[in-house]
């Protein structure tokens, strides 16, 4: 069921009260039987000094139509009762009963007013309402244009910095490679240089053992002088008949003692023997001495490589090139020196270098070997 609601006390006034005419509709406004009552009215537009009075001389409507100025805001016109006759005795009831009836009449003017008044006030805050809700509206847009602006911002801005973590991380790695790259070629010197110092120390208990070799010969030589001396003095005083003895000549190399030790488990031995083979000078020892371009021991070989340039043999240059892929470095050193003693040739092999750019050189030593023996120089 409908429910209404009283345009003056807001008391709820249902459907049916207005289908009864307990309430009414007056100029749109809703009036309940309770204010319709205080006004003055009944349903059939009687006033209630008509339903008191014993005696109705006579009805007549009169209209109150209060105006609130020029603008016509406020019109109200009310229905009360047209004077009652009273006896002239009672002069007072008369006055008391006019006296209420303006007093009603007021009390509908200003509900009529107060009406007005709520209904104006209503509509401004409507129409405030109304404009807040649209700055409200507004506001939110701004605020989401904003919002997406700064979200924009936000991610090119992250993305920008991904790519700088990303291109920072990428330069510190490179960095780190090199640095390893550096770090190992620093080993690989290092390690060098330690051969190198092992190879000085050994040439030189090498030159103090020739040195007493030597003394130990000048020595062996001047006792032979003394033997030679006391040996004329003793032809001197014998008879001059002198049978000569057979010469007996021994091609038999000297050397070929120090062959065998080059056999030998130890490797300062087999050094040794490297080292005073070489000093025969004798092109006989190089093919003794190309096998220990392969002994176990870094330092033979080294000594090997060393002394195969100084014998000036051709018969060298194809196993020291072999030797230029040696896994020590002071061998790769040794046999480039010996290489370029022998041939006046130099590829710029580095010792040191990565071994792709050692595979390269060594290439050219071999094409160049191999161009030599099928037309040798000269």
């Amino acid at each position: 069921m409908k429910i209404h609601f009283c345009d003056l006390c807001n008391e709820s006034v249902p459907q049916s009260e207005l289908d009864q005419g307990a309430a009414h509709l007056r100029k749109g406004r809703v009036i309940c039987s309770t204010c319709e009552s205080l006004m003055g009215g009944d349903p059939a537009g009687e006033t209630l000094s008509d339903r008191s009075s014993a005696t109705k001389v006579g009805s007549a409507s009169s209209a109150a139509k209060t105006m609130t100025g020029d603008s016509g805001a406020t019109q109200v016109e009310g229905r009360v009762s047209g004077p009652v006759a009273y006896p002239k005795d009672s002069n007072g009831a008369l006055i008391a009963g006019f006296l209420a009836a303006v007093s009603v009449v007021l009390v509908a003017v200003v509900a009529v007013m107060l009406i007005d008044r709520i209904e104006a006030v209503d509509k401004n805050y409507a129409a405030e309402l109304g404009g807040l809700r649209s700055n409200l509206s507004s506001m939110e847009s701004r605020l989401n244009e904003r919002f997406s602006e700064v979200q924009g911002a936000y991610l090119a801005s992250s993305s920008g910095l991904t790519s700088d973590i990303s291109s920072i991380k990428e330069a510190r790695l490179e960095d780190n490679r090199l640095l390893r790259d550096g770090l190992e070629e620093n080993q690989r010197a290092l390690e060098n240089l330690r051969e190198r110092m092992g190879a000085m120390a050994l040439t030189e208990r090498e030159v103090a053992d020739h040195a007493r070799s030597i003394a130990s010969v000048n020595a062996a030589l001047a006792a032979l002088d003394l033997d030679l001396n006391q040996l004329a003095q003793d032809l001197e005083d014998r008879p001059s008949v002198v049978i000569a003895a057979p010469v007996i000549v021994d091609n038999t190399p000297t050397w070929l003692t120090l062959v065998e030790d080059l056999k030998s488990e130890n490797s300062g031995v087999r050094w040794n023997a490297v080292e005073d083979l070489g000093h025969t000078s004798d092109v006989g020892v190089v093919a003794y001495l190309i096998p220990i371009l392969s002994d176990e021991d870094t330092f033979v070989r080294m000594a090997a490589a060393r002394v195969l340039g100084g014998l000036g043999s051709d018969d060298s240059i194809g196993p020291l090139i072999t030797a230029l892929g040696d896994t020590a470095p002071s061998v790769r050193d040794a046999a480039v020196s010996s290489l370029r003693m022998l041939t006046s040739q130099n590829f710029r092999f580095d010792p040191l270098a990565k071994e792709t750019d050692r595979v390269k050189r060594i290439r050219a030593w071999r094409d160049w070997h191999e161009a030599q023996l099928v037309t040798p120089a000269g």
